[in-house]
Formats: structure tokens, sequence, C-alpha cells
């Protein structure tokens, strides 16, 4: 973690990389620029209404789109564009994403980068990290789902699927049964699956439960409330561990 004496901090922005300075504002919403990074175009259509430090409401361009990197990290951001002010400033909505935060200190503001060191990536668990391709399992007891009473076999008919999107859902099907993520089976009921195209030009398979979770027997829930979470952290903890999981194929309370 690297420490600053004055809340200011540099970071390349768009498509040239140009390095900008930004004061760390931790009352602002949005980050904003007062200089258009080179080859950033802007237009006129879209606008924000921005509450000013002086408490009186006025519309600003917003930039989209930007390109931001620095402190081992990256990512794309909208700014408001302000050429009136006299620095760039580093909102709560960038603070968060880059890593950045401002304390009192000495009597004055200092600014705080967290930075994940080389010895920081060595001592996380390996097999945390996402490999194309691989998944992993758990090993716990099949999930049995209970349907109500007198439940008839549920059939709704597939939906039109077009060829492109058969082809490349045999695919994932066939990698899915290589893995055993999926077994074959006889089941009573049948519902339609729907090739979803991603980004990049493959597919996602997606069935449509929504008939069958009309007829099951409901579970309580087990996962905690995110909005509750947080709360129940202890004081003293400072240190947190979040693991995403990248494409999970089911989730699992």
């Amino acid at each position: 973690m690297e420490q600053q004496d004055e809340p200011l901090v540099n970071f390349d922005v768009g498509p040239q990389s140009e390095e900008y300075e930004f004061l760390v504002d931790t009352g602002a919403a949005r980050s904003k620029f007062r200089k258009l990074p080179t080859g950033v175009t802007i237009g006129t259509k879209t606008v924000c209404e921005v509450l000013g430090a002086e408490g009186r409401p006025f519309r600003a361009l917003i930039i989209e789109g930007v390109e931001i990197k620095g402190n081992s990290k990256y990512c794309v951001a909208d700014f408001l564009y302000l050429p009136h002010t006299e620095t760039n400033l580093l909102g709560r909505d960038l603070q968060v994403q880059l890593g950045v935060g401002v304390i009192p200190k000495d009597g004055k503001m200092v600014v705080h980068i967290m930075k994940l060191t080389q010895g920081d990536i060595q001592e996380i668990n390996p097999e945390v990290w996402a490999t194309e391709g691989k998944y992993g399992c758990l090993d716990i007891p099949p999930i049995k789902i209970e349907m109500q009473k007198d439940t008839p076999a549920i059939r709704v008919k597939q939906y039109p699927m077009s060829p492109e999107g058969k082809k490349g859902l045999a695919s994932v099907i066939e990698h899915l049964l290589k893995e055993n993520i999926l077994e074959p089976c006889m089941s009573p009921h049948n519902t339609p699956i729907l090739a979803i195209k991603k980004d990049e030009g493959k597919f996602r398979l997606v069935q449509d439960l929504r008939e069958i979770n009309k007829r099951t027997i409901a579970r309580h829930p087990v996962v905690p409330n995110p909005y509750t979470l947080l709360s129940k952290i202890p004081r003293e903890h400072t240190w947190f561990t979040v693991i995403d999981l990248r494409m999970p194929f089911g989730h699992v309370p």
C-alpha cells in the first residue's frame, strides 16, 4: 500500500495512454475531466444534471467509454466534461474500481493506493483462478427438487432456434458432457433451451425453467442476504476475500 502527501494521483487515460493528474475527491459521485484526452471525442446529446459546490444544478456533457489504467488495474468509465473547472477529479465511482482512498493523517489528507503485490498473489490458492475450458465441481450430495403434489409432467414446446444457435449449443453440450457437468437422463419434464450469443461469438446454454419453478416446493433460502451481510463483519477485520465465479453452470446455496 502506497501513500502520498497530497490527495493527487496519476493515471493513463484514453486511446493514447495520456498521463492525467486527478484530485481524489471523496465528495464527488462522478469523475470528471477539464480537458479531453487525446483521441477522445464527445457528442452533444449525452448530458447529465450535476449539483455543483454552490448547490446550484447545471447540465454537463458525458464522455463515454474512456479507458483508464494504472495501479495494475484497468477499467472503462464515463466521465463528466467540465472544461471550466480547475482540475480533473477522481470521484467515488473510480476510487472503488482503481483501489484509491483518502484518509486524514498528521493534519493532512493522504492518498492510499491499494496494490496487489507479487507476494500477495503467491499467497492466493491457485485453484481459485479461472482456466479456459476447465470447471471446478463441489463434492456434495445431489440437491433434490420436490414437486407439488399431483403435478403432471410439464412439457413446453421448444422455441424456434437458428441453425447457428443449434451448432453453437452442440459444442457447448458436448463439452459439458465430457466434463461430467451434464449427465444423460430421462425426465418426465421437458422445457425449452435457448442459445444466447455472447460478444465473442460463442453461445451460452440457458434453460427456461419458469414453468417448473411454478410447481416446485419452495426451499428456505440459506444464502445470506447481501444487504445485511456486510453489517455482520467484525469491526476489527480489515482484509476480505471475494471470489467471483466465472461462467458458473449452476448456483448451489
